[in-house]
């Protein structure tokens, strides 16, 4: 698993919200949308990753914080305190993910992180 993604997760949410109709209201449309593109481009990332391509993953990386930048923004600071009360809980283990999706692709803006043992233990 790549940064605290797990695209089968993902994939479900995006069925459930698709069943229960919020699809139709845009902002929830466009988030959705996001955590797609997120998890085609964790996708990339863990394949440049196995073929040792750490430019490419690196690429990827950025990619993935270019979008997370605006997503992370508008959950944490307008979905996430409308649904704190209650979902407290499932709320700070998403902004326990978000903090370790910022921690990962920290290490990508620069450059190319010179930790290949990163991807061997993630895999």
């Amino acid at each position: 698993m790549l940064a605290g993604i797990d695209p089968p997760r993902a994939k479900a949410r995006t069925q459930m919200c698709g069943y229960c109709g919020c699809q139709e209201l845009a902002a929830i449309a466009e988030l959705t949308a996001e955590h797609d593109a997120v998890v085609t481009l964790s996708g990339q990332v863990r394949r440049a990753l196995a073929t040792g391509d750490l430019h490419a993953a690196a690429d990827g990386a950025r990619s993935i914080g270019a979008v997370m930048t605006a997503h992370t923004a508008v959950e944490e600071g307008a979905l996430f305190p409308a649904m704190e009360g209650e979902f407290g809980e499932h709320v700070q283990r998403l902004l326990g993910e978000h903090r370790v999706v910022e921690a990962v692709l920290t290490e990508s803006v620069e450059g190319t992180p010179n930790r290949p043992h990163v991807a061997a233990a993630d895999g």
